[in-house]
Protein backbone atom coordinates (compact mmCIF):
# COMPACT_ATOMS: atom_id res chain seq x y z
CA UNK A 1 0.00 0.00 0.00
CA UNK A 2 2.77 2.22 1.23
CA UNK A 3 4.53 1.93 -2.72
CA UNK A 4 1.52 2.64 -4.28
CA UNK A 5 0.63 5.26 -2.68
CA UNK A 6 4.07 6.86 -3.03
CA UNK A 7 4.19 6.25 -6.73
CA UNK A 8 0.43 8.01 -7.10
CA UNK A 9 2.02 10.95 -5.33
CA UNK A 10 5.04 10.97 -8.01
CA UNK A 11 2.69 10.67 -11.02
CA UNK A 12 0.80 13.58 -9.22
CA UNK A 13 3.84 15.99 -8.53
CA UNK A 14 4.89 15.10 -12.55
CA UNK A 15 1.30 15.98 -13.89
CA UNK A 16 1.70 19.31 -11.66
CA UNK A 17 5.29 20.12 -12.88
CA UNK A 18 3.69 19.61 -16.54
CA UNK A 19 0.83 21.97 -15.75
CA UNK A 20 2.45 24.72 -14.19
CA UNK A 21 4.30 25.70 -17.56
CA UNK A 22 1.28 24.97 -19.30
CA UNK A 23 -0.60 27.75 -17.33
CA UNK A 24 1.80 30.06 -18.05
CA UNK A 25 2.44 29.24 -21.75
CA UNK A 26 -1.20 29.64 -22.18
CA UNK A 27 -1.91 33.51 -21.81
CA UNK A 28 1.11 34.10 -23.68
CA UNK A 29 -0.29 32.21 -26.95
CA UNK A 30 -3.22 33.99 -26.65
CA UNK A 31 -1.83 36.96 -26.20
CA UNK A 32 0.68 37.00 -29.17
CA UNK A 33 -2.34 35.27 -31.25
CA UNK A 34 -4.65 38.65 -30.35
CA UNK A 35 -2.18 40.72 -31.69
CA UNK A 36 -1.99 38.93 -35.49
Amino acid sequence: LGLAISSLLEIKKIRVGNMLPGLLVAPLIVWVLSLL
